[in-house]
């Protein structure tokens, strides 16, 4: 792992963490806030989470040196790539990384509600992610001070959401939070919440931060994998279908085809294909259809 450094947390807050930053990023900068320090490869073997940071460009270098295993994976990059498909969750944020990790860290941070398994839930193959922290004198205003740091209105298609308020609050307060994000997400969205009641750190305002993923998951995709023998017949059994998108897998093109918003003639990789597509666009249902002259199977 020459090309890259690895940090972990020295204060012991996310125990199980381990960020892995290229060597082309000011590590100092971005941790200037929070206590991580150099680590050693064998931290990585006791990982649970890996946060990568690096330019796009060598997004798939460093995925390649992550080990094959069940981490939770999370990369804070510049702009979006085919690579980033290698992660559970993207931030294309990486200007403002020394922002973003001191408020991943307090997001991530189980308290009382919140257990790894609650994070992972939501992060893992969620796609791309938006972190927005906010103040306010009441959580209300915190809460809506925090979006509107963002005018990008797809933020509201957002289902899976992690919200972390802390500060002079009490347990109203946290209930008037969540019924705001309740009332202006998607109805099925998934909502994580933690705080601490006995933090006895004084503040004078709220804050807090969100983790908005998952995003358009209503715009279903339906897949047909099958030989071009049968594409005719299956394009008619579902021409009533209410997918937003329908896509084709099969091996050679034939008029049939033209019956879907798009064709892969890769047959043989339909598994790998479906996957992969799965993974970047996170739909919240992927319909796939196959052939009975189906060989392929997903990995």
């Amino acid at each position: 792992m020459e090309n890259v450094k690895i940090f972990a947390d020295s204060a012991d807050v996310l125990m199980k963490t381990v960020f892995i930053v290229s060597k082309n990023i000011d590590a100092e900068k971005i941790f200037k806030s929070v206590q991580i320090a150099p680590a050693t490869l064998k931290n990585i073997d006791d990982a649970d989470t890996i946060i990568a940071v690096a330019k796009s460009d060598e997004v798939e270098e460093i995925s390649n040196l992550i080990p094959n295993s069940n981490y939770l994976k999370i990369l804070i990059t510049d702009k979006k790539v085919d690579a980033c498909a290698n992660f559970d969750t993207f931030f294309l944020n990486l200007n403002d990384a020394e922002k973003i990790i001191p408020n991943l860290i307090v997001a991530l941070m189980p308290v009382k509600m919140l257990d790894f398994a609650d994070i992972v839930y939501v992060l893992q193959n969620a796609g791309e992610a938006v972190i927005l922290s906010g103040e306010g004198v009441t959580g209300t205003d915190a809460l809506k001070n925090a979006m509107a740091t963002e005018t990008n209105k797809n933020l509201y298609s957002a289902k899976g959401i992690i919200l972390r308020p802390y500060g002079n609050l009490n347990l109203l307060e946290c209930t008037e939070i969540t019924a705001e994000i309740e009332k202006n997400f998607p109805d099925d969205a998934v909502i994580m919440w933690d705080v601490d009641f006995h933090d006895k750190t004084p503040y004078d305002k709220v804050t807090v931060i969100l983790i908005l993923t998952q995003f358009n998951r209503n715009k279903n995709f339906l897949f047909v994998a099958a030989k071009s023998s049968e594409v005719a017949a299956i394009s008619s059994a579902i021409k009533n279908s209410p997918a937003a998108l329908k896509i084709l897998i099969t091996d050679k093109k034939v008029d049939a085809c033209e019956d879907f918003d798009a064709f892969i003639l890769d047959f043989d990789n339909a598994g790998k294909i479906i996957d992969r597509i799965n993974k970047l666009t996170a739909p919240s249902a992927m319909f796939p259809i196959v052939g009975k002259e189906n060989t392929f199977k997903l990995e």
